[in-house]
């Protein structure tokens, strides 16, 4: 059965028994398909299992188990490929094969950390995760409301806890997403707090190439920024490797949509993605995902008869 939705795309009834149900989970542009119950990583598992600090304790929601993770560096869909061979080169091997990176040419090449900007949507989260799976390595995502407290010395606090449980995970990833927010240039801050932990985190930071011991333990630090003008210097210097994640280009654009519209059943010769890719020029990857689920609902929701009451009848409510 075909329908129109209200944006003129042509779809089959999503809801017939032969339909394909998506087993995936989204995140910042292309599903990402998982397994079901997944085992837990023991490393993981054992570190929940410590006597933990408080602070590492309100942090423990924040670590991801790599078992749980699938997404590729093929899953994400880059107008710029090179970043994703850089990644590798400079930042993935010189965190597991630390010994090769001790000595010799490769000495210089000391892996640090990155600073992935850009538009929002456009899969910054995506290819940190995809770093953490295919470095082999635990993740742990830190949101701003994760680490901010109002009580003096609470946000830095957080902060050094927040690398002392990485350190217990290792090797991973600390991924800071919206690090403007957390640490913004100095001439703009108003709160001292604000300095005291910016200086916490740049000293952490620091701290990973201090001794032999630190850079075994595998730490990649991953900043992520819609606004790279608001942060300061200080934090910039010490993530070296900095890419843009723009928005996607015509190949791309098509490539996602190709990708979501995948487990669909609909009339190519009524929804071209070509056509389609070229009407979205300033869609992020977050806003091809929005069109299709939005076409997708559209769809359905054409389904439904007319004037007909489709919600199941509940049984009355005993007084």
């Amino acid at each position: 059965m075909m329908t129109r939705n209200a944006r003129g795309l042509d779809f089959v009834d999503t809801t017939s028994t032969e339909a394909q149900q998506p087993n995936a989970e989204v995140t910042g542009g292309i599903a990402d398909a998982g397994s079901s119950s997944p085992p837990r990583d023991p490393i993981v598992a054992r570190v929940r299992a410590m006597k933990l600090d408080k602070y590492e304790s309100d942090l423990l929601d924040c670590v991801i188990d790599p078992t749980t993770i699938s997404t590729t560096f093929d899953d994400v869909c880059l107008r710029d490929r090179d970043i994703i061979d850089t990644l590798r080169m400079g930042v993935i091997f010189p965190t597991l094969f630390s010994d090769a990176f001790k000595t010799g040419l490769l000495a210089s090449q000391s892996g640090g950390g990155v600073l992935l900007y850009g538009p929002p949507g456009t899969g910054k989260t995506m290819l940190c995760r995809a770093l953490a799976n295919e470095g082999g390595v635990r993740m742990l995502q830190i949101q701003v409301d994760d680490i901010e407290r109002r009580y003096v010395g609470e946000t830095e606090q957080r902060v050094a806890a927040a690398f002392r449980l990485a350190r217990r995970l290792g090797p991973c990833v600390i991924f800071l997403d919206e690090l403007d927010a957390l640490v913004c240039n100095r001439e703009k801050l108003k709160d001292t707090y604000k300095r005291d932990t910016l200086s916490v985190l740049c000293n952490e930071i620091d701290g990973l190439h201090s001794s032999n011991a630190n850079r075994d333990a595998g730490l990649i630090v991953v900043g992520a920024t819609n606004r790279p003008q608001d942060l300061d210097s200080a934090i910039i210097r010490r993530l070296p490797n900095r890419f843009l994640i723009d928005l996607p280009g015509f190949a791309e654009r098509k490539e996602i949509l190709r990708r979501y519209l995948s487990e669909e059943r609909y009339n190519p010769e009524t929804v071209n993605i070509d056509k389609l890719a070229g009407m979205t020029g300033l869609f992020s990857g977050s806003d091809s995902r929005y069109l299709a689920q939005t076409a997708a609902l559209a769809a359905f929701h054409d389904t439904i008869p007319t004037g007909a009451n489709c919600l199941p009848t509940l049984p009355s409510r005993r007084e």
